[in-house]
């Protein structure tokens, strides 16, 4: 498993190891070490015991040293991957604690067992209240959005259990009762899960009503039924909006050739700029780019490549590098590094070049190709030939049984 950085982070490192640095640069840097001193605050709230301790403050002491010199990398670079992963340790710690399967109840449970245990700041539950009643206020948006939908004993349901939660949430915020009130709170939390249950199924009937636009991710059947409203221009934008979003998160996540890469980025931009101007002055021709999109993501879909069979492999370490290196969350400055510490076959090399191309330019578009270039190296096996082959261990390549080495590598070893 590679080290992952926030890609916040990740940016302004490769400007600096590219001799890009700028003034921006270093405030991005400034900013970095001062969302990990915040994270830190806020962490330390409460604390669930001496290990648990030690990690923070080995968190506080790392936070000191950054402070030192953000113009080196090789200074920066360490620290800032030593931090994450205490600060995945400490998220991993807390998150067994499940008390619910919320992140945010759970961290505000483990604040107030940890208060009833004199091993929490006073600040601690008030810190974690108000993100609680954020998410309590969001859902309650959305009950009222649905009520009239609700099946009347689910309403009566999600008005008890909405009634409850406030009125434990506001005895946590007083700090009186903390026990009782806890157990309120999650109590009233499950039967909020109806709603969340609700939303699915409700989703899943809006998505058989509505096909004109099967392939838009996320936004289809609700684009569809906006436009049949009689103000269609803010509900269209707020869900442009959301799609902006989950592509951000997720472009790189499809795993497309390079010439698929070509047709259907620039046309998701486009539309995306096109949907979210401040008033569509077409309403057919926005139709019309809706339907080019969702054909580009239809296309898109028949050109995406399986690459489960590279799992647990060399190669599949590989996709891991490259992908995390799409996704701006491995510097480019620790690649060249892990060439040497795991040899690649000599077959591979060229695509070796493309991810070190990368590193020089920082251009995305040998990313691209050495990717392809991996897929075509080591095709998925032929779903007829299922059971009568062996995967390669080291390079993912599909074997027939009985036969000698990996064709591919030379390895005996099979995954």
């Amino acid at each position: 498993m590679l080290p992952q950085l926030p890609p916040a982070w990740v940016l302004p490192l490769n400007q600096v190891a590219l001799g890009y640095a700028s003034d921006e640069t270093h405030e991005q840097l400034e900013q970095a070490v001062v969302d990990l001193e915040e994270w830190h605050h806020f962490q330390a709230g409460y604390t669930t015991g001496p290990d648990e301790l030690q990690l923070l403050d080995n968190l506080a002491f790392l936070i000191s040293e950054l402070r030192d010199d953000l113009a080196s990398i090789d200074h920066l670079a360490p620290r800032l991957t030593t931090a994450v992963g205490l600060m995945e340790r400490i998220t991993r710690g807390r998150a067994r604690a499940d008390y619910s399967p919320h992140a945010i109840l759970n961290d505000l449970a483990l604040a107030v067992a940890c208060t009833l245990a004199d091993k929490a700041e006073e600040r601690a539950i008030p810190e974690r209240t108000a993100g609680v009643r954020a998410w309590q206020e969001e859902l309650h948006a959305e009950f009222q959005a649905r009520r009239a939908t609700l099946p009347a004993d689910v309403r009566a349901d999600l008005e008890t259990a909405f009634t409850q939660f406030n009125a434990a949430l506001h005895q946590l915020e007083r700090a009186e009762g903390l026990r009782d009130a806890l157990a309120d709170l999650l109590a009233s939390s499950t039967l909020l899960e109806a709603l969340i249950a609700w939303r699915a199924q409700a989703l899943e009937a809006l998505t058989r009503q509505h096909t004109r636009w099967p392939h838009l991710p996320l936004i289809g059947p609700r684009l569809e039924l906006a436009l049949g409203s009689d103000d269609p221009q803010p509900q269209v934008q707020a869900l442009f909006t959301e799609l902006g979003l989950w592509w951000g998160q997720h472009r790189y996540a499809l795993m497309l050739p390079a010439a698929a890469v070509a047709d259907l980025f620039p046309q998701v931009e486009e539309a995306l700029a096109f949907s979210l101007a401040e008033e569509i002055p077409d309403w057919e021709e926005a139709q019309q780019v809706w339907d080019d999109l969702d054909d580009a993501f239809a296309r898109a879909r028949e050109a995406a490549v399986p690459v489960e069979h590279l799992r647990g492999t060399q190669a599949g370490n590989y996709l891991e590098l490259i992908q995390s290196l799409l996704n701006h969350t491995l510097p480019i400055f620790a690649v060249p590094a892990l060439f040497t510490q795991e040899e690649p076959p000599a077959q591979w090399l060229p695509l070796v070049e493309k991810i070190l191309q990368h590193t020089r330019s920082g251009e995305l578009e040998p990313l691209f190709e050495a990717r392809e270039a991996l897929w075509t190296l080591l095709p998925p096996p032929d779903p007829d030939s299922l059971g009568q082959h062996w995967t390669c261990a080291v390079c993912g390549h599909a074997n027939a049984l009985g036969s000698g080495p990996c064709a591919n590598c030379g390895s005996r070893a099979s995954a």
